[in-house]
C-alpha cells in the first residue's frame, strides 16, 4: 500500500471535469473550419459582386459561433454537473481512496452508521486511460471516470502517488489544461 486518505468532491470539481471533457473532445473544430470556409466564400462574393448582402450570413454565423462557444464553456458544464449531482447524491459523499502499486481502491463512505459502503477496486491494467491535468487526476474505465483533485492528496504521499500514476502505461499528461 502506497497511501490511504479521504476526500470529497465539490460541484466545482465536477464543473472542471466537464470542461476537461470538452477540451478533450474538441467538438467545435469541424464546425469552426466549416464556418471559416463558408465565411470566406461569402466575403469573396460580397467583394466581387459589390453586394454586401452576402456579409449577413458570415456575421450571423459569427454571432451563432460566439453564443454556442459561450454556452458550451460556461452554461453546459454547470448544467451537467448539477444533473449528475441531483441524480446521485453520492457524487459529493466522502470517499476513501487507497493507492497500491498496481491499483486503486475507492470506498464511498456511508452517510449513516450501518449503511453499506460501496467499494470499487480498479487495477491500472484495466483502465482505459489515466489523465493528469494541472489540478486533477482522472481514472477512466470503460463505464466511468473517477476524478481525484490533486489538492486532496496529502503532501507526505503526493510525490509517491504522482510517480505511481505517471509510470503507468495508460498515463497521459494533458498540457495547458
Amino acid at each position: 500500500m502506497i497511501g490511504k486518505f479521504t476526500y470529497s468532491l465539490t460541484k466545482e470539481d465536477y464543473i472542471s471535469f466537464e470542461l476537461l471533457k470538452l477540451k478533450q473532445n474538441k467538438p467545435w473544430v469541424l464546425p469552426t473550419i466549416f464556418s471559416v470556409v463558408l465565411s470566406v466564400t461569402f466575403a469573396y462574393y460580397a467583394v466581387e459582386r459589390k453586394s454586401y448582402i452576402y456579409l449577413i450570413i458570415p456575421i450571423v454565423m459569427f454571432i451563432d459561433a460566439f453564443f454556442t462557444y459561450y454556452y458550451a464553456n460556461n452554461i453546459k458544464p454547470k448544467k451537467n454537473a448539477e444533473k449528475y449531482i441531483s441524480l446521485d447524491k453520492s457524487y459529493l459523499s466522502p470517499k476513501e481512496i487507497t493507492f497500491y502499486r498496481d491499483s486503486i481502491e475507492l470506498k464511498t463512505l456511508p452517510e449513516n452508521e450501518g449503511d453499506p459502503a460501496i467499494i470499487e477496486v480498479y487495477p491500472f491494467s484495466v483502465m482505459s486511460a489515466i489523465l493528469e491535468s494541472r489540478d486533477y487526476f482522472q481514472f477512466i474505465t470503460v463505464s466511468e471516470a473517477n476524478v481525484l483533485p490533486k489538492k486532496a492528496i496529502p503532501q507526505e504521499i503526493l510525490q509517491t502517488v504522482e510517480n505511481t500514476v505517471r509510470n503507468n502505461p495508460n498515463y497521459s499528461l494533458m498540457k495547458n489544461v
